[in-house]
């Protein structure tokens, strides 16, 4: 009997440790520069100016859109849903990029879920990828 509470006790604190612990794909949601590959499903013409990062501890995204740059909150609920909020940008007009710039800044409170796989990050809502992202080398 004693060994058997023991042996609970450590798969308990093993289970725990492991749910503290950030995942793989935590890990490279943080670290990464992301660039758009796809926006609502239409491939993205390649930018190394427009970026998004991501910062789960201190519950912030950022980056830069066609033309300007960008901040706003981000958060993780237990659930797993993510929420993307407060949006602000600089307000500067860029010919010919404000309309990939507004579609991105349209998308982003929209999303609620991600996933990674194969090293390419998807931003959903409801479902459906609103952002494909690949990482900005």
């Amino acid at each position: 009997m004693k060994r058997y509470l023991i042996i609970v006790a450590l798969l308990v604190l093993i289970t725990s440790c492991r749910a503290l612990s950030p995942s793989k794909d935590d890990l490279l949601l943080n670290s990464t520069k992301w660039t758009i590959a796809a926006l609502n499903q239409k491939p993205f013409p390649f930018d190394r100016n427009v970026y998004l990062t991501f910062d789960e501890k201190n519950q912030k995204i950022a980056g830069r859109a066609a033309c300007n740059s960008f901040s706003g909150s981000l958060k993780r609920e237990p659930s797993g849903k993510i929420v993307i909020e407060d949006l602000v940008s600089t307000k500067k007009y860029c010919e010919g990029l404000m309309d990939q710039e507004n579609q991105i800044m349209t998308a982003l409170p929209l999303v609620n879920t991600y996933e990674i796989k194969a090293g390419m990050l998807y931003l959903n809502a409801g479902g459906e990828s609103l952002m494909t992202l690949k990482p900005l080398r």
